[in-house]
């Protein structure tokens, strides 16, 4: 037990000051202090959103309706590079220091209840209408598949969001 609170005691730590001061916890590493490998140390406060099986879990638990509304909102983010898994999350080839910006989310609301939940996320450097519209088309008929109506796509009045509701409402013929 007393071995356990000491690790436990550890990796919180270990958080703390790599979030604190990268420089300091690569110091104490160096002379070896017991903190984990920062891959491990990132593993291990990664998360991954599964978005079929959170929407299935709240259809299934009666926690939302079948109808729903997707919403879409742009988030700025500090730049870190996290490990998750065999994944490095936040790096990209294509900007010139390698980390992304920004995330576009994806968020569910039932109609009929307050529930919500975010099913998916794009990271990105600069969200382009033509980055949400691929993820729209992959992700609205698998939300369908499962037995989701999405009624509605809701988003902010920023000019990426203007421009992918504008491109949206051409392919299917609505109105702007």
């Amino acid at each position: 037990m007393q071995r356990k609170l000491i690790v436990k005691n550890i990796i919180k730590f270990a958080i703390v000051l790599r979030y604190t001061s990268l420089s300091a916890y690569n110091f104490l590493r160096k002379y070896e202090f017991p903190l984990p490998h920062l891959k491990t140390l990132l593993k291990l406060v990664s998360v991954r959103i599964d978005d079929l099986n959170v929407a299935k879990f709240l259809l299934n638990s009666g926690k939302i309706s079948i109808d729903i509304s997707l919403l879409i909102d742009e988030m700025y983010l500090q730049k870190e590079l996290r490990y998750d898994g065999n994944d490095f999350i936040g790096s990209s080839d294509c900007t010139p220091d390698g980390l992304f910006n920004s995330i576009v989310g994806f968020q569910l609301v039932g109609l009929k209840e307050t529930t919500s939940a975010v099913v998916r996320i794009l990271s990105t450097m600069d969200a382009k209408a033509s980055e949400i519209l691929d993820v729209l088309d992959s992700l609205i008929p698998q939300l369908h598949e499962i037995g989701l109506n999405v009624r509605s796509v809701i988003t902010d009045n920023s000019k990426v969001n203007v421009l992918t509701y504008s491109t949206l409402c051409n392919s299917y013929n609505c109105m702007n």
